[in-house]
């Protein structure tokens, strides 16, 4: 979240600089940079009401002097909108309201504040509606969208698509939206995927004098993954999947009457709610000596209250949950409200004394074992987040989890490895070897047990280097792992489907689990010599473009020069190689053919075929400088 320091300075009566803002943000649990004026704010998932200016000024108030109680006159007294509309899916979208605003002498420059939002943040302007829409989620957090009411000629409908059907949204990208999911239609047909994109249909131009605004509050779960699953990430689909304030819709509009009123002339303005359940405001017993006695702290009942009071939160005999606070459940969440105010530097330091556990020691030489001995085989180990959407019937569930959607403890690693594998096979990577080590914990009946697991998924070539480059992984290949320390280990793998995980590849995919404490005698028998730690790898960045190979099959007549061929490649210098690899070596008579793959991609950019193709004919031109080095069937110059 990119936030301009002028715009919140404007909002704070405190003589504050960027760098005080900054140092307060860190001790709420924010990290952020600093740039040119510019606040770039990182901020967690459970706190999508920090995704505005009006949220961090609201994070500001424990510290500063805020001036954040943004008033306007309220458009309950306008005439009320008559609008065909129908929610067929209250529960998903239990409040929505409109604003229809017909205008002229549309201003073709907005106030300086506002101005400044689309030339400091780099904000794209597209036409007057749409502008005010986009600088009030920036503002007030809250997304809303723009029809252009003279492209509205029928009735809307919030539902479930039902049947296959596609609109083509604002970016004029063509989408196929799967059943169920949640979209706006008129006349059967789609113009708006909810809480995500607008369609091209109905929406708003230059041309634009007559607009619909509608401010929607959905259930975040509805929103969740949709934008990645349609490719569709937009400013409004990160918050309605962090969630939002449903109780300010009246002031949304309300503020986007107010810029439009002061940048043009209004000639008609209507306003309708759509509201089918009540908010319920979340309660939570106001106990200070529990809160003193989580964080092992003496503060007192007035600071306690003060420091709520200044976040947003009502306190008596019980606390009342800010509408705009998802995140806060239970006494730990206001702990945690309450030692972040404090800071966690400022709260006094006590010794833990803990006791030698042998066990413990054991089990770290145990792992770093298998760690090393898996890796010698050309294994990469993975570290996943301990926290899984999945449930199982022993999971155990977070109260207040940092990623709603995230609220159990997995019980298994192979799902995150099946992630794991997914992720490689999409960047175009043809051996894929990894495995995890994690403790697991299962919830059966009333009590906790704990497990220490090893989790293996493989697939591709055994190796990308000769001579296994054309050997593909099969279920034998992994029970050799430990088979061959010993015989009579049976170890169990299972052959997972593509289809079964939506994979686009069709090579075969292994998988085994099993519990430390199974192999422990075994991986103890490991020789040193296996245990050597390989070498250190230098970490390079992934790039997200496509990979280019290319193979060239070398005949060389003189066996003396097959070394020097390989030191030769070895030093090659281009920026875009990425790897090269010898997959292939056979020996007739006096002479060998070599072959070697050479793997080009950028970091920047999607390489092209014929930049390729003229590096390749310079890296045969370099290589084949005698009659004993060449490459059948190349065109020499």
């Amino acid at each position: 979240m990119k936030v301009l320091f002028e715009d919140l300075k404007r909002n704070i009566e405190d003589d504050v600089s960027i760098e005080d803002i900054s140092e307060s943000l860190f001790q709420l649990g924010h990290e952020n940079e600093i740039g040119l004026d510019i606040l770039d704010i990182d901020i967690t998932p459970n706190r999508g009401d920090c995704l505005s200016l009006k949220g961090i000024l609201n994070e500001l108030n424990c510290f500063y002097k805020v001036n954040n109680n943004l008033r306007f006159d309220s458009i309950k007294s306008f005439e009320k909108l008559d609008l065909n509309f129908e929610n067929k899916c209250i529960d998903d979208c239990p409040e929505i309201s409109f604003l229809s605003i017909e205008a002229k002498d549309l201003a073709k420059k907005y106030d300086p504040d506002i101005e400044s939002f689309f030339k400091n943040l780099d904000s794209k302007k597209n036409n007057f509606f749409t502008d005010i829409s986009n600088y009030l989620t920036y503002e007030m957090g809250i997304p809303t969208h723009c029809y252009d009411f003279e492209k509205i000629d029928g009735s809307i409908s919030l539902e479930k698509n039902i049947h296959d059907r596609s609109f083509t949204a604002l970016t004029n990208k063509e989408i196929k939206i799967d059943k169920n999911d949640l979209v706006f239609t008129m006349n059967d047909e789609i113009i708006n995927l909810a809480g995500i994109m607008g369609g091209k249909t109905t929406a708003c131009s230059d041309d634009t004098k007559k607009v619909l605004i509608e401010c929607a509050f959905f259930n975040s779960e509805t929103i969740i993954g949709k934008s990645i699953k349609y490719d569709l990430k937009t400013e409004a689909s990160f918050r309605f999947e962090r969630g939002v304030d449903r109780s300010i819709q009246e002031h949304v509009l309300s503020r986007f009457y107010e810029i439009a009123n002061k940048h043009s002339k209004i000639i008609d303005a209507k306003f309708i709610n759509f509201s089918y359940s009540d908010l319920k405001i979340k309660q939570i017993e106001a106990d200070v000596e529990k809160i003193n006695r989580i964080l092992d702290i003496d503060i007192s009942n007035h600071k306690f209250k003060e420091i709520l009071q200044n976040l947003g939160f009502e306190v008596s005999d019980k606390i009342s949950i800010p509408s705009f606070r998802h995140d806060i459940n239970n006494q730990n969440d206001i702990a945690e409200e309450i030692a972040r105010v404090i800071g966690f530097n400022n709260i006094p330091r006590k010794p833990l004394n803990f006791r030698t556990n042998n066990k413990n020691n054991n089990r770290v030489v145990l792992d770093q074992k298998i760690r090393t001995y898996l890796t010698n085989l050309g294994f990469f180990e993975c570290i996943n987040n301990p926290f899984s959407a999945e449930e199982a019937d022993n999971s155990i569930s977070v109260d207040n989890p940092l990623d709603s959607n995230k609220r159990f403890m997995r019980t298994s690693p192979k799902s995150s490895l099946v992630q794991n594998l997914i992720f490689n096979q999409r960047r175009q990577k043809e051996t894929i070897k990894l495995f995890e080590i994690s403790d697991f914990y299962i919830k059966e009946n009333d009590n906790i047990s704990s497990e220490r697991r090893l989790g293996i998924i493989c697939s591709g070539r055994i190796d990308k280097h000769f001579p296994f480059f054309n050997q593909k992984i099969n279920k034998g290949f992994l029970k050799e792992i430990f088979s061959s320390l010993d015989s009579s280990f049976d170890l169990p793998v299972e052959e997972i489907s593509n289809e079964e995980i939506r994979s686009k590849k069709n090579e075969k995919i292994f998988y085994s689990e099993i519990e430390l404490s199974k192999i422990q005698a075994m991986v103890e028998r490991i020789p040193e010599k296996n245990l050597e730690f390989p070498k250190k790898f230098n970490y390079q960045k992934v790039s997200e473009f496509p990979s280019i190979s290319r193979d060239i099959s070398f005949l060389v007549k003189d066996f003396d020069l097959i070394e020097d061929l390989a030191t030769k490649i070895n030093e090659i210098n281009i920026n875009i190689l990425k790897e090269h690899l010898m997959f292939d070596y056979f020996e007739k008579d006096d002479e060998v053919k070599i072959g070697y793959r050479f793997v080009f991609q950028s970091r920047k950019r999607t390489l092209q075929d014929s930049e390729v193709d003229k590096i390749i004919d310079d890296i045969v031109e370099s290589l084949t400088v005698s009659e004993k080095v060449y490459v059948p069937g190349y065109k020499y110059d």
